[in-house]
C-alpha cells in the first residue's frame, strides 16, 4: 500500500558505514520527498517514513503509507520485505526463501504488487512485480547508488537531487516508443536513465553490483497441461473467487467505484461484487439512449444495485492544454497511453478514502489474438500494427527490430501465443502505468482481474480457451448465470461467432442474441464536458498548440510527414487526415501528439502543491 523508494550505497554495501555515509543519504532522500509530495496525491499521508531494514545500514527506505493502511517494512528471522499494491510483505517474509542459488516462492503469495524482499545476514536485495505488472518496479543505478521504486519519477527525482539540477531529464528514447505504441516496449521510462522491469525479470542487487535474473519461481497455476475445458473453467472460478476474497480483504471496509459498462469484463466484475459485503457504486458513463447504459442499467436491476450515468468529468483547467497538464501531473509524468483521456479526472471518487474497480486488459481473452488459425504473417503483422502509422520509417525502424528480435526469442506452443504474451508483457502492464499512477493517487486500487492467480491460471489455459472465450464465458456462467442470457452490444461471444455451439452454448442462446432491454440507469447526473475527445474542435486546438510550441521542431523529427501536414493544416483550421487513415485513428494520434507536447513541455511539473483527482 505504498509510494517507495529504496536507495543502495554501492560503496558501503562492501564496507561498515559511517555516519557521514548514512547522513549523505538521508539528507538527498529528505530533500526527494520534498519534491515529490505534490505528486502523490490524496489518499497517501503525506508523513514521509525515512528507515532502514535492520542491521542493513547501506540501504535506505523512503516511503509514504496510503490512508487507513500500515504498511511499512516487515521483517520476520533473517528476512524483510515491502511491497507496493497489496500489502503482503509478512507473507513475503514467511513464504519466499533462496533455494538452490535462487529466490522462489515456498508457497505462493497471489495478488498484484511489487515487491522488495531482503536478507539481514548479507548485503543482498531483490525487487520484482507480478504479473500483470500494475505496480511495476523501476529502477536506476550511478557509481555510487542503486535506486528502485514503484514510480519512475521518483527515481527521477532523486537522481536531479544527486545531480543538482532543477527538475527531472526526460528520455527522448522514450518519446519515439510512446509516439508509436503509447507506451514503453523495451523497458525505458519517461524519465533519462530510469527503467522498468521486464514481468519475467527480478533485480538482483548484491554487495552493490546489479543482475538481472528470472523472477522467483513457484507462481504458477496447479492447472495441468492436457486439462479439460471444464478443469479450465473450475481454475478460473476459484482463481476470479480468491482474487475477490483478497481484493475485499484489501478494501478493508473502504466504499467501491464500479466502472460499470454492458460488457463481458464488466458483468464479470458485478457477478464478483453481488452478494459481498462491500459498499459499492457503480458509474456508467454514457447516455438514456447508450447500449452500455441500458445494458449496465439491466444488470444492476438483476443484481438489485444501483447505477449512476453521466459522463466523464474533466480535469481542472480552461483548455485541452491545460488539463492534459493536470493529469500527465497526477499521473507522474508518465503520458497517458490512451491520449483522449487525458483531458479527464481519473478516478473522481465521490469521497474520501474510496476504491475503484475496473476490468483493464485482463488475459484470459487472449491478449491481443481475437481468432484462432493465424498464420505466422498474421502474428507478425498484428504485432507489428500495434504501433500504427505515426512515425517516420527511419526512426520506427529500431522500435520495429526491437519487437521481432523480442518475439523470436520466446518460447511458444504456436505463433499465437506471442499476442497473448504481447499482452502479458506490455498492453496488460505499462500500457496501465499512467493510468495507475493517476488513478491510485486519489483511490485504492481494486482489479481483482489483475491478480497474480489469476494470471498463472491464463498462462495454463489454452489459446483455444482464451480465444474462444469459452473458459470466461464458463466462468461467468458459473458465477453468475442470468449474466450469460444478457445480450451484448453489437457483439457476440466468439465461439458463437458462426452461431451457437451444440457442446457449449446452453438454453440461453436465443436470448443472448435478443434486443437489448430498454432499461433506465437509477441516477442521472449531468456533467459539463467540454469539447468532446473525437471533435474537430478538439483536433483544431490541439494542432494549433503543436505547430505554436517550443518543441515542434523536436516532434517532426519523429512524426510522419502525413500528420505533420495534417497538423499543420489544423493549425490553419482545416481539418486534412492522411490519405486513408481511419479518422478515429488520425484523432487518437492528434491527442497523442498533444500529449506529448505537452509531457516535452514540463508544464506539469510547475508548482509542488498537490492537485485535485
Amino acid at each position: 500500500m505504498t509510494v517507495f523508494l529504496t536507495v543502495v550505497d554501492r560503496k558501503t554495501s562492501r564496507t561498515t558505514p559511517t555516519t557521514e555515509d548514512i547522513t549523505r543519504v538521508r539528507d538527498v532522500l529528505e530533500a526527494t520527498a520534498g519534491r515529490y509530495i505534490g505528486y502523490l496525491g490524496n489518499d497517501y499521508e503525506a508523513v514521509r517514513n525515512i528507515s532502514s531494514p535492520r542491521e542493513r545500514p547501506e540501504i535506505h527506505v523512503l516511503h509514504w503509507n496510503r490512508c487507513l493502511k500500515e504498511e511499512s517494512i516487515k521483517s520476520e528471522d533473517n528476512y524483510w520485505a515491502m511491497t507496493a499494491g497489496h500489502g503482503v510483505s509478512e507473507k513475503l517474509v514467511k513464504h519466499v526463501r533462496p533455494r538452490g542459488g535462487s529466490l522462489q516462492y515456498a508457497k505462493p503469495v497471489w495478488g498484484h504488487y511489487a515487491a522488495i524482499f531482503g536478507t539481514h545476514s548479507r548485503p543482498q536485495m531483490f525487487a520484482w512485480n507480478t504479473v500483470p505488472a500494475l505496480e511495476a518496479i523501476h529502477w536506476a543505478s550511478t557509481e555510487d547508488y542503486i535506486f528502485v521504486s514503484n514510480r519512475p519519477l521518483l527515481v527521477a527525482q532523486c537522481l536531479s537531487v544527486l545531480d543538482r539540477r532543477g527538475t527531472p531529464e526526460l528520455s527522448l528514447d522514450y518519446l519515439g516508443e510512446y509516439l508509436l505504441y503509447g507506451y514503453s516496449i523495451s523497458g525505458r521510462t519517461p524519465f533519462k536513465n530510469v527503467y522498468t522491469l521486464s514481468v519475467n525479470s527480478a533485480l538482483v542487487i548484491t554487495n552493490g553490483d546489479i543482475k538481472i535474473a528470472h523472477i522467483p519461481e513457484g507462481m504458477c497455476s496447479e492447472l495441468q497441461p492436457g486439462h479439460t475445458l471444464d478443469e479450465g473453467v473450475d481454475a478460473l472460478v476459484s482463481a476470479l473467487s480468491n482474487a475477490m476474497d483478497r481484493t475485499e480483504k484489501e478494501i478493508a471496509g473502504r466504499s467501491v467505484q464500479l466502472r460499470m459498462s454492458g460488457g463481458k469484463d464488466s458483468r464479470l466484475l458485478l457477478a464478483l461484487l453481488r452478494n459481498r459485503d462491500i459498499d459499492f457504486r457503480s458509474v456508467t458513463f454514457g447516455n438514456e439512449t447508450s447500449a452500455d447504459v441500458m445494458l449496465a442499467s439491466h444488470l444492476h436491476e438483476l443484481a438489485g444495485a444501483e447505477n449512476e450515468m453521466r459522463s466523464p468529468r474533466p480535469a481542472d483547467g480552461e483548455t485541452i492544454v491545460e488539463r492534459i497538464a493536470v493529469t500527465v501531473r497526477q499521473s507522474g509524468g508518465i503520458p497517458a497511453s490512451e491520449p483522449h483521456t487525458a483531458q479527464y479526472r481519473g478516478a473522481d471518487p465521490e469521497k474520501p478514502h474510496e476504491a475503484i474497480m475496473l476490468g483493464q486488459w485482463p488475459l484470459y481473452k487472449g491478449g491481443m489474438a481475437t481468432r484462432l488459425g493465424l498464420s505466422t504473417s498474421e502474428v507478425n503483422h498484428v504485432l507489428k500494427w500495434q504501433g500504427g502509422n505515426v512515425l517516420r520509417r527511419n526512426v520506427r525502424v529500431a522500435y520495429d527490430e526491437y519487437l521481432i528480435k523480442w518475439s523470436d526469442q520466446l518460447v511458444l506452443a504456436d505463433n499465437l501465443e506471442k499476442l497473448y504474451l504481447f499482452a502479458r508483457e506490455f498492453r496488460s502492464g505499462r500500457y496501465l502505468h499512467a493510468h495507475i499512477n493517476q488513478y491510485s493517487g486519489s483511490s485504492m486500487i481494486a482489479y481483482p482481474l489483475a491478480d497474480a492467480e489469476v494470471g498463472a491460471v491464463c498462462d495454463a489455459l489454452s489459446m483455444y480457451e482464451k480465444v474462444s472465450e469459452k473458459a470466461l464465458f464458463g466462468a461467468l456462467e458459473s458465477l453468475w448465470p442470468e449474466a450469460v442470457k444478457i445480450p451484448l452490444d453489437r457483439a457476440k461471444w466468439r465461439f458463437e461467432a458462426d452461431g451457437p455451439d451444440s457442446d457449449f452454448s446452453g438454453p440461453w442462446y436465443s436470448q443472448r442474441y435478443s434486443a437489448i432491454p430498454a432499461s433506465k440507469p437509477s441516477k442521472i447526473t449531468p456533467v459539463e464536458r467540454g469539447k468532446s475527445e473525437y471533435s474537430d474542435e478538439a483536433v483544431l486546438e490541439m494542432s494549433e498548440y503543436v505547430v505554436n510550441s517550443a518543441n515542434f521542431d523536436l516532434l517532426a523529427q519523429f512524426i510522419s510527414d502525413g500528420l505533420l501536414g495534417s497538423l499543420r493544416s489544423g493549425a490553419n483550421g482545416v481539418i486534412s487526415k492522411p490519405k486513408g487513415m481511419p479518422d478515429r485513428t488520425f484523432k487518437k494520434f492528434i491527442w497523442r501528439i498533444c500529449v506529448a507536447d505537452v509531457w516535452l513541455s514540463k508544464s506539469w511539473m510547475a508548482g509542488s502543491q498537490p492537485l485535485g483527482m
